[in-house]
């Protein structure tokens, strides 16, 4: 089977597509899935980045059971999947995510516990159930159960293109919050606009601590979704609002957090870690994903051998939605 390799330089070019054998079965309480389509995270260039080669990246797919092994009963073969990165679950000793701990989805093939698949709705194609796993399970953890959003509510999220932040938006506008976004492209704010997000800041012509306070009337933001960082943070504790919520899953800027304590505790601000969500939160947005109500966001499909293109795009930031990566 071809598989993505990295072979420790840390770098785009240390990325390999390798042919390595076929999972010719499954072992006990595993699934063989034949991968149709799988997609990029930043989990991605943590892999790429640590540089060791150990694991087949990729934390999001979808594809058609091929083998099932002994004791697995929910699934058979030519049963249509989607893969769920999780390895134990989020707040768990031990937990991991798929793509890290073990061989990922960039692959024709992969083998896992059966309890890492779930059926995939006939309402989705492929490429759109691998665009939705990861992200989507991160965002509803950050915007239901740790940012808890309640309708009325204002919520304001950095950075509009990326995976999390796309789903984060449709998510917020469901539970009845008026939704802020930012950006410093203009093109992905307006795609923004269409996702839910009731008004949109481009931060490299804008104050956004000042607009933000003209929006909500001197309130600011209950909610803030802060994935970039040590860019950003100092405006989320500015913008957020008595009794904020700083909801946080990641630092793309890899910088230290520099900040004057004093809002917090002015202001009772609660800033909060976030990982992925749980199976069960998973398969509720899921169910939401099926109806139409949350849409997969797509923004271009790569051939698994031209895994490093697509890289590319990433790193330069130029994607809005998901990548995807086709078979």
């Amino acid at each position: 089977m071809k598989a993505v390799r990295f072979t420790g330089e840390g770098a785009l070019s240390s990325i390999r597509v390798e042919n390595l054998p076929d999972p010719l079965r499954a072992e006990p309480g595993r699934v063989v899935v034949r991968v149709m389509a799988s997609s990029l995270n930043h989990m991605d260039l943590y892999s790429m980045s640590r540089g060791d080669g150990l694991a087949i990246p990729g934390s999001d797919g979808a594809g058609v059971v091929e083998y099932a092994g002994a004791g697995v009963t929910d699934f058979v073969p030519g049963d249509e999947v989607i893969i769920n990165p999780n390895i134990g679950e989020p707040d768990e000793d031990n937990y991991t995510i798929l793509g890290s701990g073990a061989n990922g989805t960039h692959a024709e093939f992969i083998s896992l516990p059966s309890r890492n698949l779930l059926k995939k709705p006939s309402s989705l194609s492929f490429e759109e159930a691998a665009a939705l796993p990861l992200c989507l399970m991160t965002a509803w953890r950050q915007v239901v159960v740790k940012g808890a959003a309640r309708p009325g509510e204002w919520v304001l999220i950095h950075g509009a293109g990326g995976g999390v932040s796309v789903y984060a938006m449709q998510i917020a506008a469901l539970c009845g919050a008026s939704v802020i976004v930012t950006s410093g492209d203009e093109a992905k704010l307006g795609k923004a606009a269409l996702l839910g997000a009731t008004h949109t800041l481009n931060h490299r012509h804008t104050d956004i601590v000042a607009e933000v306070a003209d929006i909500t009337g001197g309130h600011g933001a209950d909610v803030v979704i802060d994935n970039v960082g040590a860019e950003t943070f100092p405006t989320s504790l500015a913008v957020a609002a008595t009794g904020g919520r700083i909801v946080m899953s990641g630092n793309v800027s890899s910088e230290q957090v520099s900040f004057h304590p004093a809002p917090l505790y002015w202001k009772g601000v609660t800033v909060m870690g976030s990982l992925m969500g749980r199976t069960e939160e998973l398969e509720k947005a899921l169910a939401l994903a099926a109806e139409g109500k949350i849409r997969p966001v797509i923004d271009s499909v790569f051939d698994l051998s031209d895994y490093r293109m697509a890289m590319e795009r990433m790193v330069e930031n130029r994607h809005f939605g998901k990548i995807i990566i086709g078979r």
